[in-house]
């Protein structure tokens, strides 16, 4: 039975081994385009070093070597940059421009569309065989998903010469004016955390650690913090020690060095309160 169990298991070991090795060449193959599609700047020679430290790497399966592929190295010119394709001289050619364009636009040269869908849209209503899309460089945010679908067979999309053009599902913020939230003490930038605290291991430092004073509830500690921060004073948060906490007793502490790093389950506080630092 033993050996049998041994048998089974070295058959297991070989299976596995056999899968892995029909997926590790492939994949590291796919690496060395996925990183020449990622990056259209890429030399030829970076491409070879890239595909060198994945031969390179000891966990690669025997027998498998990593090659630059010869098709992506033929859309490259000898700098490395992807070739610029010449402009289209048949009509049916739109362009489009995400800085400059605008889908009102009847995108020409001159007078380019803003968007992809907008120039799908307008291949789609002319002939056939007019089937021409030049981007623009730029970042073409494209917020509704485009489908492309047989009515589309033959339409080419390129970049414009020397230009890199970019398609992104992300959304713009666009007409933003950001503005600082809950930075001021006065202001009711306050948060009260249980069981915090921010003065733990320290001891009365001038202008780090202050005890200001014991009182018999947090809400006097807090009102002394703010008093003392409205009034110009450091106090960026405080930490209040309740009945229980031996040696501390309803002790006010404040941090007056501008940080703000409670740290929770240190002694049995009661409250501390965060400012918005």
């Amino acid at each position: 039975m033993g050996r049998l169990l041994l048998a089974a298991a070295a058959a297991a070991a070989v299976a596995v081994h056999a899968d892995r090795s029909s997926f590790d060449c492939p994949m590291r193959d796919l690496l060395v385009e996925f990183a020449a599609q990622t990056y259209p700047g890429a030399t030829a020679a970076q491409l070879q070093a890239i595909a060198d430290a994945l031969n390179g790497d000891p966990s690669k399966t025997a027998g498998c070597q990593v090659v630059v592929n010869t098709t992506l190295l033929q859309a490259r010119t000898a700098s490395g940059r992807m070739k610029s394709f010449a402009l289209p001289q048949a009509g049916g050619t739109w362009y489009a421009d995400p800085v400059e364009g605008s889908d009102s636009n009847p995108g020409t040269l001159a007078a380019p569309f803003k968007t992809i869908g907008r120039a799908v849209a307008a291949s789609r209503a002319a002939p056939a065989s007019q089937n021409t899309i030049v981007l623009r460089g730029g970042t073409f945010y494209n917020g509704d998903l485009i489908t492309l679908g047989a009515a589309d067979s033959g339409l080419t999309f390129q970049s414009y010469p020397g230009e890199e053009a970019w398609m992104s599902r992300a959304t713009p913020l666009t007409g933003v004016n950001w503005q600082p939230y809950n930075t001021s003490a006065s202001g009711g930038g306050w948060v009260v955390e249980q069981n915090q605290n921010a003065v733990y291991g320290g001891s009365p430092t001038p202008g780090v650690f202050a005890i200001n004073g014991t009182y018999s509830s947090w809400q006097q500690c807090q009102a002394m913090c703010q008093a003392n921060y409205t009034a110009g004073g450091p106090c960026s948060i405080w930490t209040w020690h309740n009945a229980s906490a031996t040696g501390y007793e309803l002790e006010c502490w404040f941090r007056e060095d501008g940080a703000c790093d409670p740290v929770g389950g240190k002694r049995p506080l009661s409250h501390s309160l965060i400012s918005s630092c």
